[in-house]
């Protein structure tokens, strides 16, 4: 809030806000750690059977399935389901560790052999990764296809496969290293057919019906009914960690915190931070990629709005409080609040609140006002007393001995212009019209005084 009390005759007083939930549209998710039992389906939409893939295995988190290329696969869905999964959009990821077999080797599928070929994600026999999806499971009627180069064998790779209508693209650990544009829309009615879905395998369409199993792990397998964004699946990569079910992060941890523009050019990593900038800037790493913001109301980093972003996202950031939240008492605090890629799990309040030591204020109040006297229509022409001591009357009588920040005279008027401290102390001076004006400001930043007081003198001056 900030206010002008301007006391005499009259008493005035004016009153001078990302990343999408990797949870929305989750149409199935595996993580494959169970060791006997469904095959769990963390959304509970399509719990799957496995039918001899080895359990309990090492993954890339906790446990993985092993298919060892026989005729090992987890059924994931029956008849029509998932026949709505790509009609606005359809996304694909797995964890996977393969061994070379001369075979294609199917990640996830709702692909056979004859005309029942949806979509599909599978290591090709010329050991890269292709991602494939159909108008109406006929090739001829319509397919999008992007492959990636050459993948590693023998250690965990992580594959995701987007189609977003326009464009078929598939990532490897986090990067998009192929995209192709589609020229078709899916055809909803004929992906309503009786073709199984699959991890491990596709269907063959003939007896036997399995085919091209996985010679590997597969751990961690993601199905979304809409397209995710580059930022996403690198996210979800998470620096080759893998970013475990529930797909969220924890809250951001701030370290190495320093005011760069405290005690310049050294800067200044201890509390308070003493400066006589107030808009002070900070420099500090979080632990994950994080959007932060910094502000003078201790707020979480939702509330503080978009106006207040440091830069970013990133895990370095460099923050600077903007001039709306300007410092304007010299005991003040400042407060950074991050959150994580999906702007969830944040804290109720700030993150971090940093304790402030403004210096210079008064001299600095005093130059913003001469500034103002400077733009005003007394100027040049007028003289100026800056930190003067004076005495005066004020509006009940009393005598008092006050120091003001600023005198200004022009002709036979006289302008007396005082910040008040945090306590609130105003000089409570008559305006002695038309021969003395007093402006008490409370509340006003230093960006803030000079049009504030040019204004004044405009509206005064005789």
């Amino acid at each position: 809030m900030k206010k002008i009390l301007i006391l005499g005759f009259i008493l005035i007083v004016l009153s001078s806000f990302v990343h999408a939930n990797l949870q929305n549209e989750l149409v199935a998710y595996y993580m494959l750690n169970a060791t006997s039992g469904e095959v769990i389906d963390e959304t509970g939409n399509y719990d799957g059977t496995n039918n001899g893939a080895t359990r309990g295995v090492n993954g890339k988190i906790e446990n993985a399935f092993y298919f060892n290329d026989s005729d090992d696969n987890v059924v994931i869905g029956t008849g029509s389901d998932f026949s709505n999964l790509c009609i606005n959009g359809c996304s694909f990821s797995s964890w996977v560790k393969y061994s070379y077999d001369g075979d294609n080797q199917y990640i996830i599928t709702k692909y056979d052999g004859n005309d029942d070929k949806f979509l599909r994600l599978f290591v090709h026999d010329e050991n890269f990764s292709r991602f494939e999806v159909l108008a109406d499971g006929i090739p001829a009627n319509g397919q999008c296809m992007a492959q990636s180069n050459e993948i590693p064998q023998n250690e965990w790779v992580f594959i995701s496969g987007v189609y977003n209508i326009t464009h078929s693209s598939i990532y490897i650990n986090g990067v998009q290293e192929n995209s192709t544009a589609c020229s078709f829309a899916i055809n909803n009615t004929a992906w309503e057919d009786n073709q199984n879905a699959y991890i491990g395998c596709r269907d063959l369409g003939t007896t036997p019906t399995i085919d091209d199993t996985f010679n590997g792990s597969i751990d961690e397998v993601g199905i979304w009914s809409r397209p995710l964004s580059e930022s996403e699946i690198d996210y979800l990569y998470n620096e080759g960690d893998a970013l475990a079910y529930p797909l969220t992060f924890n809250a951001p941890i701030i370290s190495d915190l320093m005011c760069t523009s405290c005690n310049i050019p050294y800067g200044d990593s201890t509390p308070p931070y003493e400066t006589s900038d107030t808009t002070p800037t900070f420099t500090f790493n979080t632990d994950i990629q994080s959007n932060c913001r910094i502000g003078n109301t201790n707020l979480n980093y939702t509330e503080m709005g978009s106006e207040r972003d440091c830069d970013g996202p990133d895990e370095n950031h460099t923050c600077t409080l903007n001039v709306d939240d300007e410092l304007i008492y010299q005991d003040s605090y400042v407060y950074i609040s991050c959150a994580n890629p999906n702007n969830d799990n944040q804290t109720e309040e700030a993150s971090i609140e940093l304790q402030m030591n403004i210096t210079d204020l008064a001299m600095n109040y005093s130059m913003a006002i001469l500034a103002g006297i400077q733009q005003s229509i007394i100027w040049p022409g007028a003289s100026t007393y800056i930190d003067k001591e004076v005495y005066l009357r004020n509006s009940i009588g009393n005598d008092i001995y006050a120091n003001v920040n600023l005198i200004a005279e022009y002709g036979n008027q006289r302008w007396i212009i005082n910040v008040a401290d945090e306590n609130f102390t105003p000089l409570g001076l008559f305006n002695m019209t038309p021969s003395v004006y007093v402006l008490d400001l409370f509340d006003t930043s230093i960006s803030e005084v000079p049009d504030i007081v040019s204004q004044y003198v405009n509206d005064t001056k005789v």
